[in-house]
């Protein structure tokens, strides 16, 4: 099972716990702010999950696509860059200026 944005309903973590524990299921997980989860004293799994981090992209990555001008800009975050490659800087600006409200959440 996948969910997206766990952090929106922390306490479907107490049934992915049992998920895992009695029915052997396997979940991929993904959310932007652990901090909220910690801060609210959410079920962090421990010892059950594995942390994945997604980085951004480096310019061997992008390769024909990589542009030194966009890259310092913007940075390389996959979707930003994205909006980046097809030339739409509006709407890159503007998920840059929506990561930087969820970051001081």
């Amino acid at each position: 099972m996948i969910v997206d944005e766990i952090q929106k309903v922390p306490a479907l973590l107490d049934y992915v716990q049992k998920g895992i524990e009695k029915l052997k299921h396997t979940f991929i997980l993904s959310g932007s702010s652990a901090r909220k989860l910690k801060r609210g004293g959410a079920n962090l799994l421990g010892g059950r999950a594995l942390d994945f981090r997604l980085h951004p992209l480096t310019h061997n990555e992008l390769g024909k696509d990589f542009k030194l001008d966009h890259a310092l800009s913007y940075g390389t975050l996959p979707k930003v860059y994205q909006e980046c490659v097809q030339k739409d800087f509006k709407m890159a600006r503007s998920l840059l200026k929506a990561l930087d409200r969820i970051v001081k959440l």
